[in-house]
């Protein structure tokens, strides 16, 4: 997600090029070329940001099996099916979590 933070006298709107796209046809304009024409018309644009842009190796997955881990009473051992041949197994102390469930995974030490 793309946000453009505006200052306007003494108010600030962060604005998400996404929002803005639901009411304008703004393809084809690149977020630096948009900082410009919004400054030219007098509006300040205070700093263009990618949200999410520092986050790496994070996807979305779905819960197939939540069992206890047998070494621990607070620790969870869930299978996700990350859109991978195999699901990833991950050990966790979120108890909140059920089969199906959409969750975060990091995939950072799979190969």
């Amino acid at each position: 997600m793309l946000n453009i933070t505006i200052k306007e006298r003494s108010s600030i709107m962060k604005l998400p090029l996404s929002w803005l796209s639901d009411y304008t046809d703004i393809s084809g304009v690149t977020p630096k070329e948009y900082d410009a024409k919004l400054t030219m018309s007098g509006s300040k644009v205070e700093e263009v940001y990618y949200l999410g842009e520092e986050i790496e190796n994070v996807v979305v997955g779905r819960i197939n099996e939540m069992t206890r881990h047998p070494n621990s009473d607070h620790m969870w051992i869930c299978q996700i099916d990350v859109g991978r041949e195999a699901p990833i197994q991950i050990v966790t102390g979120a108890w909140n979590g059920s089969k199906a469930r959409i969750c975060a995974a990091v995939t950072i030490f799979i190969d």
